[in-house]
């Protein structure tokens, strides 16, 4: 009997912010890395600056969207 066990501790993993998906391997399958190894952050924003940057990215993504479907999408 196959399980899933080892997706699900992945899944947990992340969720506590310990791994992030990571590229995928030549035949599509999906890999893990450590998080810490992986993402950098290059700059320590406030928490307003931080709203500002979510609110650009959210923008530039989303065309067309209204601050409406923004507050929808951050739960604001």
């Amino acid at each position: 009997m196959q399980t899933q066990w080892t997706y699900h501790l992945a899944c947990r993993s992340a969720s506590l912010g310990k791994i992030v998906f990571g590229p995928p391997t030549p035949e599509g399958d999906e890999t893990f890395v450590l998080f810490d190894e992986w993402i950098h952050s290059e700059h320590e924003y406030s928490p307003q600056e931080g709203l500002v940057e979510i609110a650009k990215r959210y923008f530039r993504g989303h065309g067309g969207a209204t601050i409406d479907d923004f507050a929808w999408w951050t739960g604001l």
